[in-house]
């Protein structure tokens, strides 16, 4: 738990530690300690890799991890744990030997290290199977997007090519339209909203003249048709038109009455 954050402090002095437990004369050589100010941290941390390097070389058994300068900065990490382990086991090892005044080497793997092997191999597993679901849905909804902009493109198309075509239709339109040459060009613009609106009204002005025209044109229609039936009617009885049939008119008096009216007028 002391490195699960970066930790500076606590690399410092746990690193001076263990190292002194190996080898004091040579982290003596090599490193500068005590560490007395911000320029003293970074001289330790080039000064105690180098340590390190050297401790790697002289005990292979222990196989130590690369380590970076980065994981020395940030003292935290799976590597920086690793190593800091490693460095552990070879201080335990070293202090061990000076106790017994024997030779002790690393211990074998054992079934626990097998586990360990066993249980990161199954997380590996589990991540690269994660990450090949993610690039295969990742794939998919690629797909069906592009797939959908392609249909939304070949639609925008359509509509352009229609709107075209209309443009033309209305041009060839407005053409024989018998107006000013002005509100020809007005009217080939279909955002200039005030034409259309003046050439609606005067579409539905003639509308209504139409209408009214067709009203008077049914009702002569239907005076036609009574005259016409009256006219047949006559035709069919020929004898409403015999002159013969009229009572006799008597000239005398009307001429008496057209005088006598010529008179009074006079």
């Amino acid at each position: 738990d002391m490195f699960d954050k970066p930790n500076t402090a606590g690399f410092l002095h746990v690193s001076h530690y263990l190292s002194i437990i190996y080898n004091a004369m040579l982290f003596k050589q090599m490193v500068k300690w005590p560490i007395a100010c911000k320029k003293d941290e970074a001289t330790y941390r080039m000064e105690i890799r180098n340590f390190f390097s050297v401790l790697s070389q002289d005990n292979p058994d222990i196989k130590f991890p690369s380590i970076l300068m980065s994981h020395l900065v940030l003292s935290c990490g799976t590597k920086f744990l690793t190593f800091m382990w490693k460095l552990s086991q070879l201080a335990l090892r070293t202090y061990i030997k000076e106790e017994l005044q024997g030779e002790l080497y690393a211990p074998r793997t054992g079934p626990m290290d097998d586990f360990t092997i066993t249980y990161f191999k199954n997380i590996n597993a589990d991540m690269r199977c994660n990450i090949v679901n993610a690039h295969e849905e990742t794939k998919r909804i690629w797909d069906v997007a592009n797939s959908f902009i392609k249909d939304e493109i070949k639609t925008l198309n359509m509509y352009k090519a229609e709107i075209f075509e209309r443009k033309e239709r209305l041009k060839e339109l407005v053409s024989t339209v018998s107006v000013n040459l002005l509100i020809q060009e007005r009217l080939m613009n279909v955002e200039d909203s005030d034409i259309i609106d003046l050439w609606k009204m005067d579409i539905r002005a003639k509308l209504q003249y139409i209408c009214r025209k067709n009203e008077e044109f049914k009702k002569f229609e239907e005076s036609t048709a009574q005259l016409y039936k009256i006219i047949r009617r006559i035709k069919s009885n020929s004898e409403i038109l015999d002159a013969n049939q009229f009572p006799k008119i008597s000239c005398d008096s009307y001429l008496l009455r057209t005088q006598f009216y010529v008179q009074v007028k006079g």
